[in-house]
This record gives structure tokens, sequence and C-alpha cells, in this order.
């Protein structure tokens, strides 16, 4: 397995499409000549260990239905600040609407205190829990194997390692 540069952030495992970044930090590492030349060819064990990890991804991403994956696209979306600014101004002018439009002789279509606003807010709320839940199951389950798979290399390094005592 050859070792291309990657992306310099986030530390850590991350996957991106169909490839894994692994990226680290030291002050003495020095970068490749090119993009194109190779950072290092890894050993073997380590080069197991990282496409164990982008196997082990990879499954879980083959595995998902049409509907989880849609579950955790409307999820990724509510988890943005731009969607928070988006709940905040659609209740503002929800509340200003109904506050100036007798000022203009027209009945509120929500008179205070805003039932039908409570109501859209309130199945929101449930919405969002009911997603959260539903991705945090599955991250959950992802990361119980992440930590299987962590014990079985940290069991093989052990094993391996020349200092272990039998």
């Amino acid at each position: 397995m050859r070792v291309w540069p990657g992306n310099p952030s986030p530390l850590g495992v991350t996957r991106d499409g169909r490839e894994v970044n692994c990226t680290y930090f030291s002050e003495h590492a020095t970068p490749p000549a090119s993009q194109d030349e190779p950072a290092a060819i890894l050993p073997d064990h380590i080069s197991q260990n990282l496409e164990a990890i982008q196997t082990l991804h990879a499954r879980a991403d083959e595995r998902l239905s049409h509907s989880q994956r849609s579950m955790e696209t409307i999820g990724t979306l509510l988890g943005r600040p731009t969607f928070f600014y988006g709940i905040v101004l659609v209740v503002a002018v929800w509340v200003l609407i109904n506050a100036v439009s007798p000022l203009y002789g027209v009945a509120p279509f929500d008179p205070a205190p805003y039932y039908w606003l409570q109501g859209i807010v309130g199945l929101g709320a449930w919405l969002t829990a009911t997603i959260v839940l539903i991705t945090q199951t599955r991250q959950g389950q992802l990361a119980e194997q992440r930590a299987q798979l962590d014990l079985q290399v940290n069991l093989l390094a052990e094993q391996k390692s020349p200092n272990s005592s039998p």
C-alpha cells in the first residue's frame, strides 16, 4: 500500500467519499517533494489496519438503506447554524406579521399565543429528535465496531511486540 499526501485537517482518521484520510501531527515530519510522490510506504501490519478501517467504512456505507441515507443527510442539514438562523427568522417573521397585520385592517392568521406556530415548532422538534436518535443509533453501532477493531489491533500489536512478556 502506498500513502499519498492527504488533507492536513481534521486530525485523526476521517472518511472522505471513498478514501480514508489519516492525519497526524509531527513537528519533525518533512513533506514529500511533490504531490505525485508517495509520502511513505507503510509496514504491512499498518497497511492491513488501514485497509480494515477502510473496509469497515465501505461496508457500513453499503448497508445504508435509501431512507437511512436520507435521514443522515437531513440530520446533517439540521445540525448547521444556517438551519438555526432560518428557524429564528421564520418565527420572527411569523410573529411580526401577526402583530402588524391588525394595523393594516387585516385579521392575524395566528393571533397570540400563536397556537399554529406552537404546533409547527412542536412537530419540528419531534421530527428533529427522531432523526437525531436514528443517526446516533447508527453512529453508536459504528463506534462499537471501531472499538472492537481497535481492541483486535491492540491485541495483535501486543502479541507482536518484542517487549511483551509471555
